[in-house]
């Protein structure tokens, strides 16, 4: 009896070539193929949707200054708001699409590049090599703008912590050879400021300063000017809408009158609970996370529409100004926010200035630092030769300090 034989037929396919040789590709490496191409497929979709999404929501961030805030304006606003994460999008869907060879990284590309002026109002690099000199002689007046969060920033209400705090703010503004100091949240008429930290500014013997109350109560907390000059006018903006108030003083440099003008804006309504729920991540999607959320958006946008009346207050009194300006002030919004617009209409950033040292980015030491609210804007009558953003800690807020030449 003859044996049986049995074949297994392999699972292959059997292609030519062009010259008509046979060759054999397995099964699985085509059914491979497939899958990483329909991956790579859901990929392209994917990140075409997001680059659509976030280059309309740049567009909306960049159009934000020319809108106000009032009615549907917010929206606007909010996208400004996120605009450095939005431009750090932009430019990972710049990256994929040049890796992917595809005609949107032109689009995707191109739009980056016209974004970079925007970005520099948020982050300022330092590219350059810097190497141990001698500070050189001050060319010009130091200013300053500190938010110096009533003194707290050693916590609670003792007066003990508050002295503390005083003293070693007042001991830094002497450091830096501070001329003119404009700050926030200030305590005005308070015992503890008048012995430790007016009598520490040994060399700024002129100052003047006004109060404002909170809604929930809070009085004494204000706004001030220290000058090494001697102050020769003194007035308050009332801004139309909110608490917050501003001040000016005419002040006698030598030969030369200019105004400084020290604001506070109204603040963002988020509390330190809101600042650690954000930086921690939205979790869950129940009731109280949706809650939360609404309370925080609710809060910003009564915030934007505040600060819209008050900067257009603002900005008429520096347009009206008989002398050359200095702004200073916590405007509490972005570069790219209508506050920021109509306060700095015909007026320079100092944060431009050449002589910035290393890089800079936020003045607002929650949500990562990435937030720059603080600002010393001057006219075109001046010229800034430095630009530094502190980077001690005796506030929520870093100190900004400016030299200002007058004249060009």
């Amino acid at each position: 009896m003859s044996k049986r034989k049995y074949y297994i037929k392999p699972q292959i396919s059997i292609r030519t070539t062009n010259k008509g040789d046979y060759y054999f590709k397995p099964q699985k490496r085509r059914t491979r193929g497939r899958t990483l191409r329909a991956i790579v497929r859901t990929m392209d979709i994917v990140m075409w949707v997001g680059s659509i999404i976030a280059t309309l929501l740049l567009i909306m961030a960049m159009l934000a200054r020319y809108i106000n805030p009032a009615g549907i304006g917010w929206v606007f606003a909010f996208a400004a708001l996120i605009f450095p994460i939005l431009f750090v999008c932009e430019i990972v869907a710049a990256l994929y699409w040049i890796v992917r060879w595809k005609w949107m990284a032109i689009v995707i590309g191109g739009f980056v590049l016209l974004c970079l002026p925007d970005a520099r109002l948020f982050y300022k690099p330092d590219l350059g090599k810097h190497y141990e000199t001698e500070i050189s002689a001050k060319q010009g007046l130091v200013v300053m703008n500190y938010n110096v969060m009533s003194f707290r920033k050693y916590g609670g209400e003792g007066r003990a912590n508050l002295r503390v705090a005083a003293s070693e703010i007042a001991e830094y503004v002497n450091e830096q050879n501070v001329d003119i100091l404009c700050t926030q949240e200030f305590l005005v008429k308070e015992t503890v400021t008048e012995i430790h930290f007016d009598n520490v500014l040994r060399d700024l013997k002129y100052h003047y300063n006004a109060s404002y109350s909170t809604p929930n109560g809070v009085d004494g907390l204000g706004v001030s000017i220290y000058s090494r000059y001697p102050i020769i006018g003194k007035g308050v903006i009332d801004v139309e809408r909110g608490y917050r108030r501003s001040i000016w003083c005419d002040i006698k440099v030598h030969k030369d009158t200019i105004r400084v003008f020290c604001n506070h804006l109204q603040n963002t309504k988020v509390t330190v609970s809101d600042e650690e729920y954000l930086e921690e991540g939205v979790v869950g999607d129940g009731e109280v996370e949706s809650e939360k959320v609404k309370g925080i958006v609710s809060r910003l946008i009564d915030s934007y529409r505040l600060r819209a009346p008050q900067a257009d207050s603002l900005a008429r009194a520096i347009s009206s100004s008989p002398y050359p300006v200095i702004v200073c002030g916590d405007f509490n919004d972005t570069p790219l926010s209508y506050a920021y617009h109509r306060i700095s209409e015909g007026l320079k950033d100092s944060y431009m200035a050449e002589g910035t040292t290393r890089s800079v980015m936020g003045t607002y030491h929650g949500f990562f630092n990435m937030f720059r609210i603080d600002y010393i804007l001057y006219s075109k009558e001046f010229t800034a030769t430095r630009f530094e953003v502190s980077d001690v800690e005796l506030s929520d807020h870093s100190p900004i300090i400016a030299e200002i030449k007058i004249g060009k």
